[in-house]
């Protein structure tokens, strides 16, 4: 067997495996910090600062779950806020999507829905995978959000120019003087 094989082969059989290689001790040993500062978290990054002194867990940088690393971090005044923002722009964009798009000429439908399964994509694997506060895993939910910006700002635009060409038309037909 070559040594990948191997490590996955262990990694899979150990004891480890039922616990899903640690998690759920990270989880809980995250989970009672959250409770040791619940209002305003211990600041970003910070959960790789703790003491594992009197813990061996098999991982020391984060969480591996982005819900219980917001709490951590933040707090639950940082996570609610955070939670108020996304429940905030799904809303809008839902609004947005279902009363300023009725026809979907140029796919604006299915790039914002498309957008949108990919934010829950992340948020389900965050769950198991990633940081939040780390630059890399932040870039993904924030070009996300960029998308959905850019996405509403071109069908506006072009709104306003199908507004702006009828206007003209109906000014241009009302100024027009009847032939004596």
């Amino acid at each position: 067997m070559m040594v990948g094989e191997q490590y996955f082969v262990n990694r899979m059989t150990s004891a480890s495996a039922a616990t899903g290689s640690g998690r759920t001790d990270i989880w809980q040993f995250t989970w009672e910090h959250v409770l040791e500062n619940p209002l305003w978290g211990i600041g970003l990054q910070g959960f790789r600062h703790l003491d594992f002194s009197q813990v061996q867990l098999t991982s020391s940088s984060h969480p591996h779950n982005i819900m219980l690393e917001i709490l951590l971090e933040s707090g639950f005044i940082g996570a609610g806020l955070l939670a108020s923002f996304v429940i905030i722009m799904l809303i809008k964009t839902l609004w947005f999507t279902q009363r300023r798009v009725p026809v979907d000429r140029y796919g604006f439908k299915v790039l914002i829905m498309a957008t949108g399964i990919a934010f829950l994509s992340y948020l389900i694997a965050g769950q198991f995978l990633t940081a939040f506060f780390r630059g890399w895993w932040l870039v993904y939910p924030t070009l996300l959000v960029a998308l959905l910006g850019a996405l509403t700002f071109a069908y506006r635009r072009e709104e306003s120019a199908a507004f702006s060409a009828a206007e003209k038309g109906r000014r241009g037909v009302s100024k027009t003087k009847p032939d004596s």
